[in-house]
């Protein structure tokens, strides 16, 4: 996989490896300790704030096999949700305050999916564990690793976003053109996201549904 590395001297440059880094493990750690808040809050509420929409997710569970599931409109809602969520990254991530919602949408994530386990099991048993990760596959399998590498894509570009407009002496015609170029060479990695952002929204609509029913 790509990655874009940049020094004070060239231009970016394609670097061909990857590899988990601090951002990366601040990440999982982040979405793991909000998983299992999401968890215990579900647990702990279960039989007061939680009781209604458990009630909801088990008839629903129950009556799975005879919906008929509109396809369309189910892509159509994945891509909206995904695509909000990938273009707000990415605008934020030009912005000051990047890192809090960078850790503010992980925390959220985390939390829900907590929840979504627990309801799980609620409603199966410990089978409940292969429904959770049946809900989520396979477009989990593009998605996840997507997302890890859109973020850490995302920290870095804002890093190099705003390092020289820390350092003094810096003409501002000279910052507004290296910004410029920076945008440009982003382009064709965020057309790519938004078709990969396609491709996993046709996996939840399309066959997603086909893998719950047959659990």
């Amino acid at each position: 996989m790509t990655i874009f590395h940049k020094d004070r001297y060239s231009s970016y440059r394609p670097v061909h490896h990857f590899h988990l880094s601090r951002f990366h493990y601040i990440t999982l750690l982040l979405f793991l300790f909000s998983f299992l808040c999401g968890s215990f809050a579900a647990n702990l509420f279960k039989e007061t704030l939680c009781n209604d929409i458990l009630h909801l997710f088990t008839s629903s569970f129950e009556k799975l096999h005879s919906y008929e599931i509109k396809k369309d409109a189910l892509f159509y809602f994945s891509i909206k949700e995904h695509l909000k969520f990938y273009i707000l990254i990415v605008f934020f991530a030009f912005t000051n305050v990047w890192h809090f919602y960078y850790a503010l949408a992980i925390l959220y994530t985390g939390f829900s999916n907590g929840m979504l386990f627990l309801f799980c099991t609620f409603v199966k048993g410990s089978s409940g564990v292969l429904y959770y990760l049946g809900i989520l596959f396979p477009q989990c399998l593009l998605f996840v690793p997507f997302y890890l590498y859109a973020l850490h894509h995302l920290d870095l570009l804002h890093i190099e976003w705003f390092e020289d407009n820390t350092q003094k002496n810096t003409r501002t015609s000279f910052v507004a053109n290296k910004k410029g170029q920076l945008l440009l060479i982003q382009l064709p990695l965020f057309l790519l996201g938004i078709l990969l952002l396609l491709l996993g929204s046709f996996l939840e609509s399309y066959i997603n549904p086909l893998v719950i029913l047959h659990m």
